[in-house]
């Protein structure tokens, strides 16, 4: 009796440890498809959080890398995101500009954007190396690229057709285009 007694206890313990063991994988499992999900849907910061509640549940290489990996495609997205920001702000942050010195400081801030954009590394497979490639490639990019030349040309050797304010609303026109046309995508504002 004894012995059917502690063999009972002991198989309840067992069905019991297992049942916890069983619990908690199913909670890690959803966990981790919750987290996909998230990604999928361009929910980074949500992605990660879930991620990591999944990893404290137990170790998973596999939800380890996918969280490595994440977290470094959303770094990038945050670069690409400040880079767009910094082109976009560029025509508020000059709202005077009607003579020949300040034309040059609106297309040095311009050309110094430009210049981050095209440094921006877009060799990776991701969704940052994606929005940027096409940023670049569009052909108000080159439109705007050229139009700064131009200006800076024209006015550095003082053409008589250098005009300040027609140049100014030019630059200003083909940056707007540029912005509306390739608006910051959905999960770039996380």
């Amino acid at each position: 009796m004894l012995y059917i007694r502690k063999l009972l206890i002991v198989s309840t313990v067992i069905i019991l440890l297992a049942a916890c063991s069983n619990s908690k994988e199913k909670e890690f499992a959803g966990l981790v498809a919750q987290a996909e999900a998230h990604y999928h849907d361009a929910e980074y910061s949500s992605a990660i959080t879930v991620y990591e509640k999944a990893l404290e549940l137990r170790e998973d290489k596999d939800a380890r890398s996918a969280l490595a990996s994440l977290k470094k495609e959303a770094q990038r997205i945050g670069e690409a995101r400040a880079l767009w920001v910094e082109l976009s702000n560029v025509s508020r942050s000059h709202t005077n500009v009607f003579d020949k010195e300040s034309l040059f400081d609106f297309v040095e801030d311009i050309r110094n954007a430009i210049i981050k954009i095209d440094n921006f590394e877009v060799s990776s497979d991701d969704f940052p190396s994606s929005f940027i490639d096409k940023f670049r490639s569009s052909n108000e990019y080159g439109m705007l690229s050229r139009q700064l030349e131009l200006v800076e040309g024209t006015h550095t050797i003082g053409l008589p057709s250098a005009n300040v304010t027609e140049d100014v609303d030019t630059i200003r026109d083909l940056l707007s285009r540029l912005i509306e046309e390739y608006p910051l995508p959905h999960g770039f504002g996380e």
